[in-house]
Order: structure tokens, then sequence, then C-alpha cells
């Protein structure tokens, strides 16, 4: 609980996600889970609904990038579907600070529950990311 109380006391935000409350590590946690589940033989395909200020992106990214093999990181994308242009702005700027993650990560800025957005169902395995 010290930890949590310390960053509630060093910020002026009210609330937090645990993906911001414990930064890396439950990011890398998710992962992990998907490294470990995931056909690394085809290209890693992550998307985030909802992806506040990115902070999962960037910790999911790192530690593929980190942690799996080359090829894994090098094919992979990541795509946050996120409503907000305010958030996915913030997004970009937060994953950006890892510049090689930046080829790999988009924001589309639209509402994720409208079936529209999606387009046409393509046959290819991939993440759903959904916190809080």
């Amino acid at each position: 609980m010290k930890h949590v109380d310390k960053i509630y006391k060093q910020s002026e935000i009210s609330w937090f996600t645990p993906v911001e409350l414990f930064k890396p590590w439950y990011a890398h946690g998710i992962a992990e889970a998907i490294m470990r589940t995931a056909n690394l033989s085809v290209p890693l395909k992550i998307y985030e609904i909802g992806g506040g200020s990115g902070t999962c992106a960037k910790g999911v990214m790192d530690y593929i990038m980190l942690n799996a093999p080359e090829r894994v990181y090098n094919n992979m994308t990541y795509i946050s579907v996120e409503i907000s242009p305010s958030l996915a702005e913030i997004q970009k700027e937060t994953v950006g600070q890892v510049s090689s993650h930046s080829s790999k990560f988009r924001v589309e800025c639209r509402d994720a529950a409208d079936r529209a957005g999606w387009g046409n169902v393509v046959q290819q395995p991939c993440w759903v990311i959904m916190l809080e």
C-alpha cells in the first residue's frame, strides 16, 4: 500500500488503473501471457480497446522487444482503438519514447463499438486487450 500511496501523493490524478499503478509489471504480465500462448510462426497482432495514456501498449511492446525472438518483435503490429483524440496523441507520445516501437504501433481514433470501423473480417490470429 505504501507504493500506491506514494503514487497518488506524487500526482494530481485522483484515480489510476492497475496498469498505471504497477507499471511496467502489469503490462509485462499481459505480454508474457501472450508470448506463452501465441502462435509465434505468424505475425503477432495486438488490439487494445481504449488505450488510455499508452502505458499498457508501451509495456507490452517493451517486454516483447526484450524477451521475444527478434523476428516476433520486428513483425508485430499493435493497434490501439481510441475514441478520444487527445488520448490518441498521448498514446503516440508514450509509445514513441522507444523509437523502434513507433513503426509497429498505430492508433485508430474511432468508436470500437461501431462495427463499421472494423471493416471486413480477416482470418488472422490476434490478441485483444481491454482493461478498465
